[in-house]
């Protein structure tokens, strides 16, 4: 009798926890961007932190270097970033595939010793 009930609350456990995984995953993929107007000239980080009220500091630069933030539709992930008033700051909080994230390297040509690749202006490679 006892083992039967410990089995059943074990079942009832795991069931709802499936669930709450589940709920919370489609909450965090339906995350909305947010769309903001500089209204003074100031600092990236600062300006975020200020719209942004219910994200910490550490979020806020973890967006800005996963390239999740955007200026007049130009990628920034320098967090001191100067931002003037009346510029668009878009914040996708949905993180970028990698698959997506660099597209455009194309290795040229490649060998035991070299490889050559074309990328994008102010890619680092090493």
């Amino acid at each position: 009798m006892f083992f039967s009930v410990i089995v059943q609350m074990t079942n009832w456990y795991i069931n709802f926890m499936k669930k709450t995984a589940k709920n919370l995953t489609t909450e965090r993929n339906q995350k909305e961007d947010d769309h903001l107007v500089v209204d003074s000239d100031i600092g990236l980080l600062e300006f975020l932190l200020t719209k942004l009220p219910g994200k910490s500091r550490n979020t806020i630069k973890a967006v800005l270097r996963d390239r999740q933030v955007s200026v007049e539709g130009r990628v920034v992930t320098q967090f001191d970033h100067f931002v003037k008033k009346g510029q668009a700051v878009n914040v996708r909080w949905q993180k970028i595939p990698l698959n997506q994230l660099y597209q455009g390297i194309q290795i040229v040509f490649q060998d035991r010793d070299l490889i050559v690749n074309d990328k994008p202006a102010g890619l680092l490679t090493v």
